[in-house]
């Protein structure tokens, strides 16, 4: 086994022997090419070879002198080659760099600086590395939540080039901290997971032996931020430790364009991405005729479907629409990952571990209890196929575990825990997550649900979003994935939350559904002949009607929100505890016909409105939850409350 190394250390070896070795390459998609005129619609590549990565972070790293060695630095900068020689250029000084995420116009202003207030009292850094356009912001930001911050770095400003060697970098140890990154943030603001030099490098060799990555033939290719932990290893640290070229273009950007992340694989050659489920749906329904000339995806070898809850029919969509342009089945992959392993946590798709898809039985997933379902129950839409994740990566322990935290037996559902040499010890600065999270023999759970079954793990749910009507489960992401096919709904932008009950002792189900029938930008609905007030009575008829069928799952309520109106984490992940705080405070007791902020329509709507009042939403959900009791009195072996204890 190869002594453990730093990170620096690593990065230096490579510049040593190959200064000039390509790294770093990112498509700017907004600023045109030097003589091009502005609005021609040509981009502009920013390169990074390992020796100007080095300089350039030399370079940050003289401007964090002030900083003392293992102070922590806050990176409040655009995806470039800017923020690559910041988070490089503190680890030079000996410190702990933080990435953040950085305003923009897709952003709530309010919401953004809530949440970086919270990251500054939370980690009190000792200097803050940003640029001109969000200095105003982030001091702000830094003077409002009392922080005496070291210093403002503003990274553009800094020169060019600099003749200072950093050397605090080689004072540091393996063990000790290299980076601060963040825990998903969709069930309330975000945890700090310190990270060790060796436990950064551990996980990068671990997964990159999965994978079967090779330096020589890979090219990663990325619109994934780097605050997220699937951007940080896999557009970031991944690539960097091992040698392998990568290309980047903005988030921001992608989502406006979503055919120059397919550009950008065609022209770099890429085999390896990592995205999101949305992303699959997105790319398959957002490609016009011109987007997919000259198109190339042959050269990948691996489409890694990462970072939230796996869709069979979001892979088929993909593989369908890009099979002609030679996306294959085999190079649909997934990975299971979060902060807390540092990154991935099981992985499949590769020669070594194939991807499984089995059909599950609705009601014996609804049990606790994984059984595969018939042709005749697929048929009569009485089961749901689940994808694999795939199998522990080398170093990592994965078990399933009932509400005791004792093991359970295959194909039983349970929380997922793990414990690995790259998994945390504590959360930074939170005794009380770590002691509700983690065990005394190193065991991290995940708050995910799922089982295994043939040496393949499945992800169902997270333990916290789990919905109860009647003595039944029900998984958020089941009845959001109905809500994506009912027509004029935003697909990726819906949300199901529960709401206690006391009157009838059950959960209600509250669904909302943004749709661009309320948004100014509405493209869905340009060949509609339906009013907008018709058209929202319609998708909310649609949403239960199919949530009812497909899932026999009640809902007491529908609500038609316009587009962009949800929460989202800065992963892009539905935030499901502020998405229940708005409702409550902007639509609990409203009827479910009318739609928020959505101007009011005419006399019949408001009678409509006027008429279903909170008692006949309470009396529904009476009937349908007593109606669900009686069903599973008659059956034998009913499960009464909730499964596996949770």
């Amino acid at each position: 086994m190869s002594t453990p190394q730093t990170l620096p250390a690593i990065v230096r070896a490579i510049v040593d022997r190959n200064p000039d070795r390509d790294f770093f390459t990112f498509r700017d998609l907004q600023a045109p090419p030097d003589g091009v005129d502005p609005g021609k619609g040509a981009d502009r590549h920013q390169q990074l070879t390992y020796g100007q990565l080095w300089s350039r972070a030399a370079v940050v790293a003289e401007a964090l002198q002030n900083i003392p060695p293992g102070g922590r630095v806050l990176v409040v900068l655009p995806i470039g080659c800017t923020i690559l020689a910041a988070h490089l250029g503190t680890m030079l000084r000996g410190a702990i760099p933080i990435l953040h995420s950085h305003p923009s116009e897709k952003m709530d202003r309010a919401v953004y600086m809530k949440h970086l207030s919270h990251v500054l009292e939370l980690l009190e850094p000792d200097g803050v590395i940003t640029n001109r356009e969000f200095a105003t912001d982030v001091d702000h930001a830094v003077s409002k939540a009392g922080v005496k911050s070291g210093r403002l770095i503003i990274a553009d400003s800094l020169a060019a080039q600099t003749s200072h060697e950093p050397t605090a970098w080689q004072s540091v140890r393996p063990d000790q901290i290299a980076i601060i990154q963040h825990s998903s943030g969709s069930t309330g603001l975000q945890k700090g997971v310190a990270l060790t030099h060796e436990m950064v490098a551990g996980q990068c060799a671990s997964y990159g032996r999965r994978i079967q990555l090779n330096p020589e033939t890979d090219r990663i290719c990325s619109w994934i931020p780097l605050y997220h932990d699937m951007g940080l290893f896999t557009t970031w640290f991944l690539p960097l430790l091992s040698g392998t070229k990568v290309a980047a273009i903005d988030p921001f950007r992608w989502v406006q364009a979503p055919a120059s992340f397919l550009k950008l694989i065609t022209d770099f050659k890429g085999t390896l991405c990592w995205q999101p489920n949305f992303a699959y749906n997105l790319l398959a329904s957002r490609m016009r005729p011109e987007d997919l000339a000259g198109l190339d995806l042959s050269c990948m070898r691996g489409f890694n479907n990462c970072s939230e809850p796996v869709r069979a029919a979001s892979h088929d969509m993909f593989l369908q629409r890009f099979q002609a342009y030679g996306v294959k089945r085999e190079s649909l992959w997934v990975c299971y990952a979060m902060a807390e392993n540092s990154f991935a946590v099981t992985s499949c798709g590769s020669t070594t571990v194939p991807v499984v898809v089995r059909n599950a039985e609705l009601a014996a997933l609804s049990r606790g209890r994984f059984e595969e379902a018939l042709k005749e129950e697929a048929q009569m839409k009485k089961s749901t196929p689940v994808v694999s994740v795939g199998s522990p990566i080398e170093g990592c322990e994965v078990k399933v575990v009932d509400s005791q935290r004792s093991s359970v037996a295959e194909a039983e559902v349970g929380e997922l825990a793990l414990r690995s040499p790259f998994a945390l010890h504590q959360y930074f600065r939170n005794p009380e997550a770590t002691r509700d999270n983690i065990d005394g023999d190193g065991w991290y759970y995940t708050g995910d649900l799922g089982f295994q079954h043939q040496g393949q793990f499945f992800i169902t749910g997270r333990k916290k979003d789990l919905l109860i009507v009647g003595g039944r489960n029900f998984y958020p992401q089941d009845i959001e994935a109905v809500c994506d096919t009912c027509p004029n709904a935003v697909p990726g932008r819906s949300v199901a939350i529960g709401v206690e009950d006391e009157r009838t002792g059950t959960e209600r189900i509250i669904v909302l559904i943004e749709s661009q029938v309320l948004s100014d930008e509405s493209q869905v609905l340009s060949d509609s002949p339906a009013s907008p007030a018709e058209s929202i009575e319609q998708l909310e008829m649609t949403a239960r009607q199919r949530i009812f069928e497909e899932l026999d799952c009640p809902v007491s309520e529908v609500h038609v929100v316009p587009h962009r109106w949800l929460v989202k984490t800065t992963s892009g992940k539905i935030a499901r505890r502020p998405n229940l705080d708005r409702y409550r405070e902007e639509l609990a007791g409203k009827s479910a016909a009318e739609p928020a902020s959505a101007p009011a329509t005419d006399a019949a709507a408001e009678t409509q409105a006027a008429a279903a009042g909170p008692l006949t939403l309470v009396a529904v959900t009476f009937v349908l939850a007593l109606a669900f009791y009686l069903i599973l009195a008659l059956q034998p072996n009913a499960s009464w409350g909730v499964y596996a204890g949770f």
